[in-house]
């Protein structure tokens, strides 16, 4: 099973909690308890609405419907739906206790959530057609949210946004691909001022002279 890093859950009694993602799926584990898959409401809607649009091209491949698609490139390639992958990308304990927030992909729309586990509310918190986010980060010190901001053109780079999702900006940039950041701990900070301090791994990408991937 394909497993991504564990996150600790801030819980509301002394034995912490964690959440994890397995081959796109979110998991927690509350105090005690086994871990349980988590449904997203987001990725729930987005099923439903992409079986109703499935219905409502399925005369497209069957009898003279299928005939007609299969005369001529007028619809050009018509894109599987159902095909399109939902996914959970990231995953961080939310800055209350009890809640955490994770980031979900469907090839087209992605957004970033926050769940409250006693009540079972999803709250988004930043939607996108245009951003694929991945390695959501958080820490007790502050109310700032690093995560990793997918590219097109094969890059990435590690952006950060408020709590409430309300803005996002790119910290690094380049020909690159940076992963999986991470806050320092304010013990670990020389300066207490400068205390918005990250770790992230980082790759340069090599091209060709067409700017082909070598």
């Amino acid at each position: 099973m394909r497993s991504g890093p564990a996150s600790r859950i801030t819980p509301s009694v002394d034995a912490p909690g964690y959440a994890f993602l397995a081959q796109g799926r979110l998991f927690v584990a509350e105090p005690g308890a086994e871990p349980r898959e988590v449904e997203s409401k987001f990725a729930d809607e987005y099923r439903a609405r992409v079986r109703k649009i499935r219905k409502k091209q399925a005369w497209k491949e069957q009898g003279a419907g299928a005939r007609f698609m299969r005369g001529g490139p007028l619809w050009g390639d018509d894109m599987d739906l159902e095909a399109v992958p939902v996914a959970f990308t990231g995953v961080a304990p939310g800055h209350a206790p009890g809640t955490v927030i994770y980031s979900v992909s469907t090839g087209v729309v992605g957004g970033v959530f926050l769940l409250d586990l006693a009540s079972g509310e999803e709250r988004r918190l930043f939607h996108s057609a245009d951003h694929r986010i991945e390695h959501l980060a958080t820490s007790p010190d502050h109310e700032v949210v690093a995560c990793t901001l997918r590219g097109k053109g094969g890059t990435s780079s590690v952006a950060v946004m408020a709590a409430d999702g309300s803005e996002i900006f790119e910290v690094t940039d380049g020909d690159v691909i940076d992963l999986a950041p991470s806050w320092l701990p304010k013990d670990a900070i020389e300066d207490p001022e400068r205390r918005h301090q990250l770790v992230f791994q980082s790759a340069g990408i090599g091209r060709d002279a067409g700017g082909v991937f070598v």
